[in-house]
C-alpha cells in the first residue's frame, strides 16, 4: 500500500474545525457498511486505529436485503461462518473522510 494514492471527493467544503475533536454525542446519520477487506485497507494506511479509538465503529452480524416491489429478500448472517464473528462494520462517513484528508 505504500504506492497507493487516495483521492477524497466531497462536495461539502472542508471545515476549519476538526470533527474528530468535536464529535457530537449522537452518531452522525450518514454511514457506510464496510467489509473486512476495507478494515484491512484502512489499517494498512493507519486510519482504522484512530477510528476505533473514537468508539464510533459498530460491528454487524446480520443483514437482510429486500426488494421494495416484492416481499422476498435474502438474509446474510454469521451463524454458519467459522472464520469471523461479524459481517462488517458500520462507520460514520464524515469520520472516514476527515481522517483520509
Amino acid at each position: 500500500t505504500k504506492d497507493l494514492k487516495i483521492c477524497v471527493i466531497e462536495s461539502k467544503p472542508k471545515s476549519q474545525k476538526s470533527l474528530i475533536n468535536n464529535l457530537p454525542l449522537h452518531p452522525l446519520l450518514r454511514v457506510s457498511a464496510m467489509a473486512q477487506s476495507s478494515k484491512e485497507l484502512l489499517s494498512e494506511i493507519d486510519i482504522w486505529n484512530p477510528m476505533k479509538k473514537l468508539n464510533r465503529i459498530s460491528e454487524f452480524k446480520d443483514m437482510f436485503v429486500w426488494d421494495a416491489s416484492t416481499p422476498s429478500g435474502i438474509n446474510f448472517n454469521t451463524e454458519n461462518n467459522l472464520t469471523r464473528d461479524q459481517l462488517g462494520y458500520i462507520i460514520e462517513n464524515e469520520i472516514v473522510t476527515e481522517l483520509l484528508q
